[in-house]
């Protein structure tokens, strides 16, 4: 094992993509074999990669396809997918907006929840446009996981599609809002003093310290909010002075 390993080092540092697709393909060691998988993004040629899609198994091909996507090498995964005939709805996961368009009838009627969160990953821009539908179960549950996903880049499309999303009836217990106002404290809190009626049930009082002072004065005024030391303390000075002087008979 050490002399492959080192082998398989040297021909890293020579570039070598013909060794990293035989160490890839036939290594004993399954450790050299993803070694090999994740370099062959960088150093094998267009038909060594097309040769490595095909004979790689499972997980070994998930490892050179997101190699090839950080690498600008998007092109050579959607000549393999458009190659396989009608691909699964899990590999469309890797696909670029090309393939996505022609299988788009597919991935919206077969695609699951992880599907879509790998789609938006790669692909955030056509996943917010092709997303929202009639509201269904598994249009539920891709809804979810596209706005998960575009949460956690922060992509700024994300709370563009949940307006979207409430316009067309889709109900706060089948949003992942919690999860949005985590993200987006501010624009969520902004949202939510707004409304003519009750404000939602989110966790105001623990990102408290996330929030702009008129935020956190209309909030104690409605009393969403309470004064404590996890986000008091965290304030400005001159801010807790003037809420302090605001409402000193509940600090």
């Amino acid at each position: 094992f050490y002399l492959r390993h080192m082998a398989l080092f040297a021909a890293m540092a020579a570039e070598d993509g013909e060794t990293m697709e035989r160490t890839a393909l036939s290594d004993p060691s399954r450790i050299l074999r993803r070694m090999a998988a994740r370099q062959a993004a960088r150093l094998c040629t267009d038909e060594q990669v097309a040769g490595l899609l095909e004979r790689l198994p499972g997980k070994f091909k998930r490892l050179l396809i997101t190699g090839l996507h950080k690498r600008h090498r998007q092109p050579l995964v959607d000549q393999w997918l458009l190659s396989q005939g009608e691909p699964t709805t899990e590999t469309l996961g890797f696909a670029g907006v090309t393939v996505l368009e022609k299988y788009k009838a597919q991935i919206l009627e077969r695609g699951s929840a992880y599907d879509w969160t790998r789609i938006t990953r790669r692909n955030p821009e056509w996943a917010t446009t092709n997303v929202l539908q009639a509201r269904s179960g598994q249009a539920i549950a891709q809804l979810r996981a596209t706005l998960v996903e575009l949460a956690q880049q922060r992509h700024p499309e994300a709370l563009s599609l949940w307006h979207q999303a409430r316009e067309q009836e889709y109900t706060s217990a089948e949003l992942p809002e919690d999860y949005l106002f985590q993200q987006f404290p501010r624009a969520q809190s902004d949202w939510a003093l707004q409304q003519p009626e009750g404000g939602p049930n989110w966790a105001f009082q623990r990102l408290a310290h996330r929030l702009s002072a008129e935020q956190c004065r209309q909030m104690l005024q409605r009393g969403w909010i309470y004064p404590d030391l996890s986000w008091w303390r965290r304030r400005p000075v001159s801010e807790r002075a003037a809420l302090f002087q605001e409402f000193r008979d509940e600090v």
